[in-house]
């Protein structure tokens, strides 16, 4: 299976970055200018973001999710969303070049990587730490009763 688009999840160091859905995942839209109604997030490599709380896709639009090691052999996921997660992220990624996405992982801002194109339905996870973060949640996911 060939990945459309990889999002590169480098671990930022946080301040404050917690949110409130309860979520296992969510990918949720993010500008990096000030915008009302939105929350705003401080990171640890100076970048300030502000995150609409409603995510474009959460772990219960993933349709698999397996460990695997990136090009570089550290732990990753690779994730394959279903057809309607899939495309809610290829729609919202498509008019969002050059703005980030905020990454949430149990409850925890784990990177805002910039969309630098269209992201399809196929996608690695990075930046969850060693090896037995990134399997146990791939295990967590595939725990949800997912088709």
């Amino acid at each position: 299976m060939r990945i459309r688009f990889i999002l590169i999840l480098l671990p930022l160091l946080m301040l404050g970055c917690n949110n409130s859905t309860g979520e296992l995942f969510a990918i949720k839209p993010a500008w990096t200018m000030k915008m009302s109604g939105l929350t705003h997030y401080s990171l640890g490599n100076g970048l300030q973001i502000w995150v609409q709380e409603s995510p474009i896709v959460t772990a219960t639009d993933i349709k698999t999710a397996r460990f695997v090691t990136d090009d570089l052999g550290n732990p990753a996921v690779r994730i394959t969303l279903d057809p309607r997660g899939a495309e809610r992220m290829s729609r919202f990624t498509e008019g969002h070049v050059s703005q980030p996405l905020a990454v949430f992982v149990d409850e925890a801002l784990i990177s805002a990587p910039v969309v630098t194109g269209q992201i399809g339905p196929d996608f690695l996870v990075m930046g969850l730490g060693d090896k037995s973060h990134a399997e146990s949640f791939a295990e967590r996911v595939g725990e949800m009763d997912l088709e």
